[in-house]
């Protein structure tokens, strides 16, 4: 990685502190004309009373809390019904997080040489474990510490004051498409570590077109619902506040419920698919196609696959 990269990569963090301090002092100066809201119930970790001190304490922090595991963040749902220096304040915020993140990433692929972004999400580096590269390069410049989950994040934000905000926990699936390429280099990188070459031999019968996907149910995580005064719907991330201008009257507020009774609702409705919160594509086999890699063949393919070929059949 050469000096102007790094210097840049050290800029662009020196930008997100800078202007998320900004945001910080814009709040405290604003006392009176801002208002915020939070869920003070949604975090059991902090122990902050105050709403400001508890918001300004949550965006400063770059690292991990003490409590905190790496795959989670802390959670600081509310609003802000932002003056204009706050508002044009957050999104200079937002703006730096989002450079400094891009840098990231694009410094993460050229050092581990990465062309396709989805092989590297599938196959052995979350975000919470760092190939040994980047945590050297991290160290060198004394950025080994952050928490980059929470470095990236930005506050959520409408142009137009909205007329409705309600939280809700969402149960879905992220499904990402995949070709028979990067199916194939997945099922090499697997072969060199078990030398078992039998899913490359079950892949070489299928025609190049076929239609996969990595199919992997999230974690839950808190959404914005926002109905606006046309009657039009926005969902947004609703871990941080999210800041609109001040009008003269404020939304309606309808915090989330608890997550547990959520789950449960799920639960109960897990037989009767229809009505059930999983977003799920009924055109991917019920089980992965490619169990090593979690990788998923289109179902109709799949009944093709083992009716031409038995043997591949293991039920």
């Amino acid at each position: 990685m050469s000096l102007s990269d790094r210097y840049e990569l050290q800029h662009l963090y020196d930008h997100v502190r800078v202007y998320t301090e900004a945001v910080c002092d814009a709040l405290s100066a604003s006392i009176g004309d801002t208002f915020i809201w939070l869920d003070m119930q949604a975090e059991q970790r902090i122990e902050i009373a105050d709403p400001l001190e508890r918001l300004q304490f949550i965006l400063q922090l770059y690292t991990l809390h003490p409590s905190q595991k790496p795959k989670t963040v802390l959670m600081c749902p509310g609003l802000i019904a932002a003056t204009p220096t706050v508002f044009e304040a957050v999104l200079k915020m937002n703006e730096a997080r989002q450079k400094f993140q891009s840098k990231m990433v694009e410094t993460r692929k050229k050092i581990l040489g990465i062309q396709d972004s989805t092989l590297d999400n599938q196959f052995g580096n979350p975000t919470h474990e760092r190939p040994k590269a980047i945590d050297n390069l991290l160290r060198e410049m004394n950025l080994h510490h952050l928490h980059f989950k929470h470095v990236y994040r930005c506050l959520p934000v409408l142009h137009h004051a909205p007329q409705q905000i309600a939280w809700t926990w969402a149960l879905t699936q992220s499904i990402k498409k995949l070709s028979y390429d990067q199916v194939k280099t997945l099922l090499e990188k697997k072969a060199q570590k078990t030398k078992n070459t039998e899913d490359l031999e079950k892949l070489a019968l299928l025609p190049r077109d076929s239609s996969f996907s990595i199919r992997q149910e999230l974690a839950p995580h808190l959404r914005i619902n926002c109905l606006d005064h046309q009657g039009k719907r926005k969902m947004l991330k609703g871990t941080l506040p999210v800041v609109f201008p001040k009008a003269a009257i404020l939304p309606q507020i309808r915090p989330a419920k608890d997550l547990a009774q959520r789950m449960i609702k799920h639960v109960e409705n897990q037989e009767d698919q229809q009505k059930s919160a999983f977003r799920k594509d009924r055109t991917i086999g019920d089980t992965p196609f490619f169990p090593a890699i979690r990788v998923y063949l289109h179902k109709d393919q799949e009944r093709e696959f083992f009716l031409k070929y038995p043997q591949w059949k293991t039920d």
